[in-house]
């Protein structure tokens, strides 16, 4: 092979890659629903949420709120998801403190390493009469960047290593 042919194919590719500079990686797929719900003692809320049922991409679940009552407690709260074998699993409990009178904040994040048809956030009020939250939970089927793409970029290393072992 020669000169041209690895100075024609870089130019090419590179123009590809240039033109399109999301070669390759899809939009995330994301959903963001309000969440203003009210959750009684020994009475647990599960949110349901159906997703794109992907393989191959993790899903990135998120709440984030504010918790207020009457009367101090915990709100024990987690997600949960069908895996590939239709057995349910579930993100670590994460119990939160609230409050009367402050600002009692929900933050969690938990990765799925695949997108599964449906996902849910279940709430558990066991020490406290009742206590409201109010936010939002998103989910997100995060892609990655194709095999298309990586084996465009190998290629154009391999040519310029290829044009430079033949220059020298």
């Amino acid at each position: 092979m020669n000169r041209t042919f690895f100075s024609t194919l870089f130019a090419a590719l590179l123009a590809a890659l240039t033109a399109n500079p999301a070669w390759g990686v899809d939009p995330p797929v994301a959903q963001t629903v309000p969440l203003d719900v009210t959750i009684v003692q020994n009475q647990p809320i599960e949110l349901l949420f159906p997703n794109v049922f992907d393989l191959d991409h993790p899903k990135v679940l998120e709440l984030h709120g504010v918790l207020s009552g009457p009367a101090p407690g915990f709100l024990a709260i987690f997600f949960d998801w069908f895996d590939t074998a239709g057995i349910k699993q579930t993100s670590p409990v994460q119990q939160f403190p609230f409050f009367p009178g402050a600002v009692n904040q929900v933050d969690m994040t938990f990765t799925i390493p695949f997108c599964p048809p449906q996902v849910s956030v279940d709430f558990r009020l066991a020490n406290a009469d009742v206590v409201r939250f109010v936010g939002e939970f998103t989910h997100t089927c995060i892609p990655e960047p194709s095999t298309y793409a990586m084996s465009g970029m190998a290629l154009i290393g391999l040519g310029c290593v290829a044009w430079r072992k033949r220059k020298s």
